[in-house]
């Protein structure tokens, strides 16, 4: 079947008319009216669908016609119309149509649509051309008087609008201009102005081609043409030349303005001036360029692991103080299941952070990739996002295995130092004590000397007198002879004594 569409411009009936075509209806489209009028003269058609209102001849009149004439009154004439009022419902079953409402779903319409043109009956005049008419001519009258009255509010929320776009336009912290599809100004606001020194009228004059710098004009005109064809085109910087010659970045979000038929009519470009935003770009460049030439040539270790043991940063010092080659080696590994100090579970490292937030001084000992251990002083501090969780660890670790060889050194050179002084001081002690023996024995062989002398001349004198009375006494007895041999026998063992001392 052939169906002949009338269109106004519906998303709803463009979905219905592809869905028939899919299933075997040979849809044609026009504009208006008198279009579909000199159709049907020559060629057959089943069907037709159309509004009640359309430019130029009305919806109702065409179908009064075509239900009018013999040779076409077989045509199928649907009605399809948005929020129908019932005078306009009823004119339409009675000029001999089908009528459907505009805001069911398509597929129901689509279903409605092919009930109709395939059932075997077809719609006649219900009424007499004279009262359908009189009738018709009231309701077109009541149908203008509503457009003049939404015409009347439409120009007043239209002036508004303009209103509200001049204090926007004229009130906006960017430059504002308006350009026709050729690239050229067409209006300009107070910002651009400022921003570029030119007047507002001396902007009409001008295109984008005169403000951007010569080697981006080619790319702006290529972002134009984009914008004709219908396509978005993403915020975007150029560099402007004012009007007495300085270059200054800008940023510009540059969007189409269509007419009512989906044409571009217009292109909005808004211009902000980034020059404080580029020095704090270029500021932080060299501020993390600065950062970077630290963390690189640092020598201590510079570090940064999540909590869940992955190592996120790592500098060459710590790299190759780990024994690793390159970071991507020493990040392969993790901290939660192989941590670099034994002695040290990470567990604790982790409740240090989540209690005192940073760690300071913590000397401990690592294992390197070989094996070897490396003594580290350690500082490290959480990092935690707005709600207090710890989003990740940073930290420095400075080697101090050399100190602390030195330290065990010098700990063995006290400790033998110690035993040293131990030994001196006993070898001290004991010649002291000898020194003092020795003295004692000189005082006393002295005190022996002498008193050795004092006690040999009584001991001669009694063994002399013990002597001289043997020899005096002829006649001695045993008792007196006793007691002179007791004598001798203690005056020797005296002198014996003596010579000992």
């Amino acid at each position: 079947m052939k169906v002949l569409v009338i269109k106004k411009g519906s998303e709803i009936l463009d979905r219905a008319t592809d869905v028939l075509e899919e299933t075997g209806y040979e849809m044609v489209t026009v504009k208006n009216p008198g279009e579909a009028l000199g159709i049907v003269q020559r060629e057959h058609i089943d069907g037709i669908i159309s509004d009640t209102f359309l430019p130029g001849k009305d919806g109702l009149e065409v179908c009064r016609r075509i239900k009018c004439d013999r040779a076409l009154r077989g045509i199928h004439f649907i009605f399809w119309t948005e929020s129908p009022c019932p005078e306009e419902r009823r004119l339409a079953l009675d000029s001999g149509a089908d009528f459907i409402l505009g805001d069911e779903d398509p597929d129901v319409i689509v279903l409605k649509i092919r009930s109709i043109m395939e059932g075997s009956e077809n719609q006649k005049i219900r009424r007499a051309a004279k009262g359908f008419w009189m009738e018709y001519s009231l309701f077109l009258k009541k149908k203008l008087d509503e457009m003049s009255e939404k015409s009347r509010s439409f120009q007043e929320r239209l002036s508004e609008s303009e209103i509200w776009f001049k204090i926007l336009f004229e009130g906006s912290h960017d430059a504002t201009f308006i350009l026709n599809t050729k690239g050229v100004h067409l209006v300009a606001n107070k910002k651009a102005v400022d921003l570029l020194g030119y007047s507002a009228e001396e902007f009409k004059t001008l295109s984008f081609r005169d403000i951007v710098v010569p080697s981006a004009v080619r790319d702006s005109e290529e972002k134009l043409e984009r914008m004709l064809r219908g396509e978005d085109v993403p915020i975007y910087e150029k560099e402007f030349r004012t009007k007495d010659g300085t270059i200054i970045p800008v940023e510009i979000s540059a969007s189409s303005i269509k007419d009512e038929k989906g044409n571009v009519a217009y292109i909005q470009s808004i211009v902000r001036d980034v020059r404080e935003k580029k020095k704090i770009e270029e500021a932080l460049q060299r501020s993390e360029k600065q950062y970077r030439n630290l963390f690189e040539n640092a020598p201590i270790g510079i570090y940064r692991t999540t909590p869940d043991g992955r190592i996120l940063m790592a500098n060459p010092a710590l790299v190759n103080l780990l024994g690793y080659t390159t970071f991507e080696e020493l990040a392969m590994r993790n901290l939660e299941e192989e941590g670099f100090e034994p002695g040290y579970p990470r567990s604790t490292f982790k409740e240090l952070m989540e209690r005192d937030e940073q760690i300071s001084g913590l000397e401990s000992a690592w294992t390197r990739k070989d094996g070897s251990t490396v003594f580290l002083r350690e500082n490290a501090k959480a990092v935690k996002d707005e709600a207090g969780v710890i989003l990740c660890y940073e930290g420095t670790v400075e080697d101090i295995t050399q100190r602390k060889k030195a330290e065990e050194r010098l700990k063995e050179y006290s400790a033998q130092l110690e035993r040293e002084v131990a030994e001196r001081t006993r070898e001290l002690r004991d010649a002291q004590e000898e020194l003092i023996r020795k003295e004692r024995l000189a005082v006393l062989g002295e005190l022996a000397s002498s008193v050795g002398h004092e006690l040999r001349n009584p001991l001669g004198v009694i063994g002399n007198s013990a002597y001289f009375l043997r020899m005096r006494l002829e006649d001695i007895d045993d008792m007196t002879q006793k007691h002179l041999g007791i004598i001798d026998m203690n005056v020797e063992r005296a002198t014996l004594i003596i010579e000992e001392l």
